[in-house]
């Protein structure tokens, strides 16, 4: 007995079929699966990409707050440069200052004496 049977006169094996058909669907079985996957895999790397995104806006404004800072502290940082100097140059004459009342009371003292000695 055979299990072939004849169409127009070729010959068909309804096994043969019957397998193939199963394995186009084993593997479109697999072909969907793995589509599933990838669109798992897909959902979360646009997840984790939106993350990151976010991040970065984050780290952008970040930066943008620090630059102020930076700028601002660099205004500090000129201004007691500037009050610095400034407190140098009174420092200084002061110095001078008390240089010239040393040297006045000191001809003073000597003035007073000479009046003295008259």
């Amino acid at each position: 007995m055979e299990d072939g049977t004849s169409v127009e006169g070729e010959v068909s094996n309804d096994r043969t079929v019957e397998i193939a058909a199963d394995e186009a669907s084993s593997k479109i079985s697999e072909l969907k699966e793995r589509i599933t996957d990838l669109e798992d895999e897909n959902g979360t790397i646009i997840r984790e990409n939106k993350e990151y995104k976010q991040k970065i806006e984050e780290l952008k404004s970040s930066v943008r707050d620090l630059s102020a800072e930076n700028v601002n502290l660099k205004m500090q940082v000129n201004k007691v440069l500037s009050e610095n100097k400034a407190s140098q140059v009174v420092v200084s004459r002061a110095a001078e200052l008390e240089t010239e009342v040393s040297r006045l009371q000191h001809d003073l003292a000597a003035a007073t004496s000479d009046l003295k000695v008259i």
